[in-house]
């Protein structure tokens, strides 16, 4: 039976099918994983204990095509049924693969209406699975990031459509609206869904930028009658000078209320992106004044803000970040703690595993060895000893 790669190549692929097709099910699944391809099997990818329904819809989710085997007991299987029109609903492309003769009247139309590729006896095989190579081939890379856009809105979907969740970037933005406008004739179109994460997200962007324009060019305004009232100040007569003193007093006024626009602005990103990490608490910072000198001056005069304060707290309970363990240098793979929770010890690209003290964050050994990148690592059940598995 074919084992999985570390990586995917090719694409990742869910395979439906009724229990009676098993056999045809478990050798096509290893013919594509064979190629390079990381193909789903309930009976392999669901584990004992699993809610199995709702790990179903995840693989179908996560997958860029479904492979659907036709026959006469998979198309009258409510099951099958149900991950097909789980499939739809996320606008998943969907190959019908026919495995036995199957009377035309009971094939749904949905999958009548697709070409089919013949898969019924040893003869059909090797031009069907060639055929089959060549759909899951098609278009994979629009596939693969119409797969990746899906999570993203699903997200913002189910948690009510917050403006928090939302892309930000433009350069994003831009790369999400070439996705939706490349969409190619072989591929089912954006859901409803998708289409709305990726208008939403240009609209809130515009209209922030709108924003901040407004808020930059009346700071410059203000800084420059600012500047324009401090030179004439000593060129107008004594009589004028109270006009004068009013005018600035007006100027300094315009910018602070720029200045705090600014760092309301920033206490409002901080928000959005403080379910991202420790981003959010930087823009919160940013929106706040300086530290302090040693006389107690600010060192910038940006205006206290509530909200960046509150921006900031908030990403602490978000991230909840406790201590920073420094030691690997470079990306850290597996992470775990011992059984009685005393100690951590994680995994790297960097060749070692390292152990850690987890209350306290110090390393306490580091363990070489290994010629290529630790990919796992794992304490033994009464946390004595551990075990690291690398790519040598």
């Amino acid at each position: 039976m074919a084992q999985k790669t570390q990586e995917t190549t090719q694409g990742r692929v869910f395979v439906s099918y009724s229990r009676k097709d098993l056999d045809v099910a478990e050798a096509l699944r290893d013919a594509l994983i064979a190629r390079g391809f990381d193909a789903f099997l309930d009976i392999h990818d669901i584990d004992p204990g699993e809610k199995w329904k709702d790990r179903l819809g995840d693989l179908i989710a996560s997958a860029e095509k479904i492979v659907f085997l036709i026959s006469p007991d998979s198309v009258a299987s409510d099951i099958c049924e149900w991950e097909i029109d789980r499939a739809e609903r996320l606008g998943k492309s969907i190959l019908p693969v026919v495995v036995r003769e199957t009377p035309a009247e009971t094939i749904p139309g949905r999958l009548a209406d697709i070409n089919f590729i013949f898969y019924r006896s040893e003869d059909e095989r090797p031009a069907g699975l060639q055929k089959l190579l060549k759909a899951l081939t098609t278009d994979l890379a629009w596939e693969r990031e119409k797969t990746r856009i899906n999570d993203l809105a699903m997200v913002w979907a189910n948690a009510g459509r917050p403006a928090r969740l939302l892309t930000w970037r433009e350069d994003a933005i831009r790369a999400l609206e070439r996705w939706r406008d490349g969409h190619p004739a072989t591929s089912p179109a954006p859901t409803d869904v998708q289409l709305a994460y990726v208008s939403e997200s240009r609209l809130r962007f515009t209209r922030r930028q709108r924003w901040i324009r407004g808020g930059l060019a009346t700071g410059l305004t203000a800084m420059t009658a600012l500047a324009a009232a401090a030179v004439f100040l000593g060129l107008l007569s004594e009589e004028r000078r109270v006009e004068a003193e009013t005018q600035r007093a007006v100027a300094e006024n315009q910018r602070d209320q720029a200045l705090t626009t600014q760092s309301l602005f920033l206490a409002d990103l901080a928000q959005q992106e403080g379910r991202r990490g420790a981003t959010g608490m930087l823009l919160a910072l940013a929106g706040l004044p300086d530290q302090t000198t040693v006389t107690g001056a600010p060192l910038s005069d940006r205006p206290y803000a509530l909200e960046a304060e509150r921006a900031l707290f908030a990403g602490l309970l978000v991230n909840r970040e406790r201590l920073v363990l420094q030691g690997h240098s470079s990306i850290v793979t597996s992470v775990t703690f011992s059984p009685y929770g005393t100690r951590l010890a994680t995994a790297s690209d960097d060749n070692t595993a390292r152990l850690w003290d987890a209350a306290t964050g110090e390393e306490i050994a580091a363990l070489q060895g290994h010629s290529g990148r630790v990919i796992s690592v794992a304490f033994s059940p009464d946390g004595t000893r551990l075990a690291t598995a690398s790519a040598d």
